[in-house]
């Protein structure tokens, strides 16, 4: 036997949209504003007028701004849209139906139509979107389409706008009336981040966002992750529901993969927002949750890591036991000045082509101290360990890098570049160490420390500690790469072991290289440069290069082998690594 069906024809009045906005970048909540029509009739609580509807299928969400200019969000119902009503029947058990919206009043109202079947009367609650209505409550579990978002407030109107509400059912005979008004409440959380802090470092093309619950310290549910090209970034949307009273935080991966869907890409920088915690209200909008590098200022590394660490510009990243190997982009990424403080033993590895293991942008300067260790080494062609690296193509171009200074640690530095300095066709900055230990290895055409292979390196300066640097084939061990250019070279205090590639002395310039003045003070422990087979000299010129003036000791009127006031000066000859024999100058404070 066919049930008996009663009609319920209900008219539903809204005064605006059904989010609301709260103030400005403070995330502060605005008080909602409630408008309240007379006569039979469901009342929706709205902040803002509504817009009209534009054709779509769902109520059209769109920005605009309000009296004192800040950013709203604007929401109008639309035809055929579906609520679902939750009510009790005659046999006390309860059931769902769904309404439909019909088509929109001028002034925001709209009516519907539902079919109950059995309907006893009593409470209902209604909820909207029909299709996230499960027991008369709505589904607050993530789902697909929450993780399908696009960052768009389009996807958001289309996809996540949602709602509840009570009413008093009264049946009588074939039609049901509802006592009301019935106050309907948004229940989407909305949050606008701001990447204008993103980093300027352009490997990455998509960007992951996740979304976390947290509870003091511990993440303990993953609302979602979707993905966003890049070229979509900059005001990012995103809707969270069953977020009221919950605490969150917002972390976005930098990705280079080949899709949204690809899950194969390679993570590159990493951020997150500055607060620990985010507390979100149900309804809200958040106009600004501001999205920051990960390493802000005193920031510390520890352990292994597979993806790019990126230092904000300014920052100070302390490495305690890092261990960072990435096969795209550098593995640490300095988005200005920049401190790198050393404790224990680190490691940073990069094997991308062309990108250094620690980049530091042109025009801006890295600071490394600490009394720990670092090694820096980059493999990929073109690459210096630590400074610039390489375009590639036909277009020549490198990788052009700052002012790089080393106050104290032990820093060993391989490059397929310079060890420290310039990468291929790159600027660098000035390099000044103060101290420390370090280490530094170039690859072919490339000095230890200095520019790279057709490269330019700004003036060298060595104030102290104990430093070792060995150039590549035709490459000095300080000074000029193998047609490469370095400014003035200065030495005036610590102990210093050069050695040239072939053709290449050991201080100066490179084959075919050029280099500024050189200048060995008193205040040196000890020299000792060793120019490569067929080079013109340890300190000075390689084969067909040239370099400045040559001031040892206070003067450049000396002859090699002739101690000065302060220097004993021994020269040599050795066997080099294919059994050639090659100079060796080497000065030795008296």
């Amino acid at each position: 036997m066919k049930k008996q069906l009663m009609t319920i024809a209900v008219a539903l009045l809204t005064a605006g949209t059904l989010t609301t906005s709260c103030s400005s970048e403070d995330n502060t909540i605005d008080t909602p504003q409630t408008q309240q029509p007379a006569g039979n009739t469901i009342t929706l609580t709205a902040t803002l007028a509504p817009k009209g509807d534009d054709g779509g299928t769902t109520r059209a969400i769109t920005t605009g701004k309000d009296a004192n200019s800040k950013e709203i969000l604007n929401v109008a119902w639309a035809k055929d849209e579906h609520i679902a009503v939750y009510y009790q029947k005659t046999d006390d058990s309860w059931a769902t139906a769904m309404a439909t919206v019909g088509t929109p009043n001028g002034d925001g109202s709209a009516p519907f139509t539902a079919t109950l079947t059995n309907a006893k009367g009593g409470e209902a609650k209604l909820i909207y979107p029909y299709s996230l209505a499960q027991n008369g409550e709505l589904k607050t579990g993530v789902g697909s389409v929450f993780r399908a978002q696009d960052g768009t407030i389009e996807y958001i109107s289309q996809k996540l706008d949602a709602a509840t509400a009570t009413a008093t059912i009264d049946v009588n005979g074939g039609t049901a009336t509802v006592t009301g008004p019935v106050t309907m409440q948004n229940q989407v959380c909305i949050c606008k981040f701001n990447f204008s802090s993103i980093s300027s470092y352009d490997a990455e093309n998509y960007y992951n966002i996740t979304i976390r619950e947290k509870q003091g310290s511990s993440t303990t549910n993953t609302y979602m992750t979707t993905s966003i090209a890049k070229t979509s970034m900059g005001a990012v949307y995103m809707a969270l529901l069953g977020a009221d009273s919950k605490d969150f935080r917002f972390s976005v991966q930098g990705m280079n993969k080949s899709s949204a869907t690809d899950l194969s890409g390679t993570q590159m920088n990493y951020y997150e927002t500055t607060s620990t915690n985010v507390t979100l209200t149900a309804g809200k909008f958040y106009r600004n949750i501001p999205v920051t590098l990960n390493i802000p200022n005193n920031g510390t590394i520890s352990g292994p890591r597979s993806s790019t660490v990126v230092i904000q510009a300014g920052g100070t990243c302390t490495l305690n036991g890092a261990t960072i190997n990435v096969s795209s982009g550098p593995a640490i990424w300095c988005d200005g000045n920049a401190t790198i403080v050393l404790t224990g033993t680190n490691t940073v590895t990069t094997s991308a082509e062309g990108q250094p293991a620690i980049f530091i942008p042109e025009g801006k300067t890295l600071t490394i101290r600490g009394t720990g260790s670092l090694t820096a080494t980059a493999t990929g062609g073109g690459a210096a360990g630590i400074g610039g690296g390489y375009q590639g193509g036909t277009s020549y171009a490198g990788i052009n890098c700052g002012d790089i200074i080393i106050e104290s640690g032990t820093i060993t530095a391989t490059g397929n570049a310079a060890g420290i300095g310039g990468g291929a066709y790159g600027t660098c900055g000035t390099i000044t160490i103060n101290g420390g230990t370090v280490t530094a290895t170039g690859g072919q055409f490339a000095a230890g420390i200095g520019s790279g292979y057709n490269g330019t390196c700004g003036n060298i300066t060595i104030n102290g500690g104990t430093v070792t640097a060995t150039g590549g084939e035709n490459a000095a061990g300080i000074g000029s790469g193998y047609k490469g250019t370095c400014g003035n070279i200065t030495i005036s205090g610590g102990t210093v072991t050069a050695t040239g590639g072939e053709k290449a002395a050991g201080i100066g310039s490179g084959y075919n290289g050029t280099c500024g003045n050189i200048t060995i003070s008193s205040g040196v422990t000890s020299v000792e440069a060793t120019m490569g087979y067929r080079a013109g000299a340890p300190i000075g010129y390689g084969n067909n290069g040239t370099c400045g003036s040559i001031s040892i000791d206070g003067t450049t009127s000396w002859s090699a082998g002739t101690a000065t006031e302060h220097f004993k000066w021994t020269v040599s000859t050795i066997k080099d690594t294919w059994g050639k024999d090659v100079t060796r100058w080497t000065l030795t404070h008296k």
